[in-house]
């Protein structure tokens, strides 16, 4: 029999490979912990940004002297 590079699982690696991310290692995760960072960031910005102008109008409106 010919040699198609299985393993015990008779998946081979080349196969395997093309699974898997090549710029994964074994072990390493593929979601890493500081990716939400920026999304949460940028939300609490604009909530920031809603607040502000929320306050300005509301001031506007008022017309506080």
């Amino acid at each position: 029999m010919a040699d198609d590079g299985g393993g015990e699982d008779g998946v081979g690696a080349e196969r395997r490979g093309r699974l898997r991310s090549p710029l994964l290692a074994d072990g390493q995760p593929g979601f890493r912990w500081w990716l939400p960072l920026p999304g949460a960031g940028l939300a609490l910005l604009w909530a920031l940004y809603a607040a502000v102008t929320a306050a300005a109008w509301l001031g506007w409106r008022l017309d506080l002297d």
